[in-house]
């Protein structure tokens, strides 16, 4: 039995297929799938705790969007993801663009941690923050 919370495979199907059956030849796959909105208000309050749980949070920037290779998640996902919806590369530089505008750029901000921000910004603005990231 194989658990992996809040799995992250961007991937092929051959590595996925190598990472999920490995020696046995066989998987079975259960996915539980969350509501996006609980989704996002569960990231906002769990990161935005004092003292926060996790320690990421303030060495994270929440706007960078590449990977050590220099590969974004966008190239990894958007093939998939531009063939069943609407969504494009506009739609994910808008993500990144609401990130930057608030992430850092207010002058008394500008050394603060993701997690400083989280717990700074009004409400709305952290949530959008969190989302971003």
């Amino acid at each position: 039995i194989h658990l992996q919370e809040a799995p992250d495979f961007y991937c092929g199907d051959e590595d996925l297929a190598r990472r999920m059956v490995g020696r046995s030849g066989r998987a079975k796959v259960v996915h539980f799938v969350r509501n996006p909105f609980e989704m996002v208000l569960s990231n906002y309050f769990y990161h935005a705790q004092d003292p926060t749980p996790e320690k990421w949070v303030h060495i994270d920037d929440p706007c960078e969007y590449n990977y050590g290779n220099g590969k974004s998640l966008a190239s990894h996902v958007l093939p998939e993801l531009s063939s069943r919806t609407k969504i494009t590369d506009k739609h994910l530089d808008a993500v990144v663009t609401m990130c930057r505008s608030l992430y850092r750029s207010n002058p008394r901000m500008k050394n603060a941690t993701f997690y400083d921000h989280l717990l700074a910004l009004d409400h709305w603005k952290g949530l959008q923050l969190a989302t971003a990231q």
